[in-house]
């Protein structure tokens, strides 16, 4: 009787879970955002079908609409669960969300993750930014049929804290709010300097060379590591190898310093162009003096470092040229940021000014929060950063308020 109870109890199970699998399957199109018709669904399907044939991967499909919060929950778990797995995700009228492409562990190393952003953002994105769903997803599936090598990032080693500023300060785009394909933050070093420039590339299918170099060029002046190393699908120098730039003896600031990227697959035979980078270089005068928790604040290095700009060795030519505007009464907000609306900073034009204590650049500090109105101690403090951040060395102690 016993045994009787525990077949029947088995066949129960086995039957409920055949039931469920049938319903609820891995397919290759979750269409809950309903943005295809049939004719684009047999577009895409040929497509999705091209690259299982060529590639051997399985293509998932999946729009939604931000009522189905479960969907990223199930993503995972299909990911987790299966190999060969590319997924297009394609979040329809959900605020702040974008187009990815997610991949089952076994293929991370294939489709390293700068490349997939990369068919995202700079392919996929245009498309479905204008609601052109089907013709995304078509040019994202063929990228995933070409052989692709790109500049992955661009890590300054050394670089001083800027504030909100990560490494790699040159990245492909990795925020899923950015409508950015590249994230790009400021460096800075001081005079007498070396940069040192860490970058990495990333490609898919199979690249025949053991003689892998890599080349920065700037100002056409040309830069060479010699020895590279390959961790999955990512090319990057070999050991101590860098990028070394020697920043100079002057004060300086470039809004854009521009490198060009190559690499040659045979020994330094050939070069192949792969990518520009664009970043913010702050060169000050000394070693600065903030803390590294918080990092500088960039509108202030942006002072100091034009006002400053080209000055070398002499100490009082830099805090002579630093006081010219504040002597003059001619600080401006485009002075820290030049987007902004040309404005004077004031002094107590108001019976009661915006800023106290440390004064205009606020209790972060931050220029980026200027009421452009201050007291006696807005400016001195204001002043203390801007000194410090450039390394002004003297023996001074403190901040003395003196009246009129």
């Amino acid at each position: 009787m016993n045994i009787l109870k525990i077949k029947c109890l088995f066949v129960i199970i086995t039957f409920t879970i055949q039931l469920y699998a049938q319903r609820n399957p891995i397919n290759t199109l979750y269409e809950y955002a309903d943005v295809l018709n049939i004719s684009n669904e047999t577009a895409v399907e040929a497509k999705r079908n091209e690259v299982a044939v060529e590639k051997g991967w399985e293509v998932v499909i999946v729009s939604h609409t931000g009522a189905l919060p479960q969907i990223n929950g199930n993503m995972t778990n299909w990911l987790a669960e299966q190999n060969n797995m590319v997924v297009f995700y394609l979040p329809v009228n959900v605020d702040e969300k974008m187009p990815s492409i997610e991949v089952s562990d076994d293929l991370i190393g294939v489709l390293p993750l700068s490349i997939r952003q990369d068919i995202a953002y700079r392919i996929m994105l245009p498309y479905y930014l204008i609601g052109n769903y089907e013709t995304a997803l078509i040019e994202g599936l063929d990228a995933l049929l070409e052989d692709k090598l790109i500049l992955a990032s661009v890590t300054f080693e050394k670089s001083y804290v800027i504030k909100g500023v990560e490494a790699p300060q040159w990245q492909i785009g990795t925020g899923e709010n950015s409508l950015e394909n590249i994230i790009v933050g400021a460096v800075c070093y001081k005079r007498q300097d070396v940069m040192s420039l860490f970058p990495e590339f990333a490609y898919t299918g199979t690249l025949n060379s053991n003689n892998i170099k890599i080349k920065a060029v700037i100002d056409e002046e040309e830069y060479v590591i010699n020895g590279t190393t390959s961790i999955g699908n990512i090319i990057h120098p070999q050991g101590d190898e860098r990028i070394e730039i020697n920043t100079g003896n002057v004060v300086k600031y470039w809004s854009e310093f521009l490198i060009k990227w190559y690499i040659s697959l045979d020994n330094g035979v050939e070069w192949k162009f792969i990518g520009l980078t664009d970043n913010k270089v702050y060169v000050i005068w000394n070693e600065p003096i903030y803390s590294d928790h918080i990092g500088m604040e960039e509108e202030l290095l942006f002072y100091g470092c034009n006002q400053g700009n080209m000055i070398e060795d002499d100490q009082d030519a830099l805090i002579n040229a630093l006081w010219q505007k504040f002597e003059n009464r001619q600080l401006n907000i485009t002075d820290f940021k030049p987007e902004a609306e040309p404005k004077l900073l004031t002094y107590y034009r108001n019976p009661f000014p915006g800023e106290h204590s440390v004064g205009i650049i606020n209790s972060q500090p931050s220029a980026g929060n200027l009421y452009l109105d201050g007291e006696c101690g807005a400016f001195a403090h204001l002043w203390n950063y801007i000194v410090n951040y450039q390394g002004v060395v003297s023996d001074w102690k403190g901040i003395t308020i003196i009246g009129k």
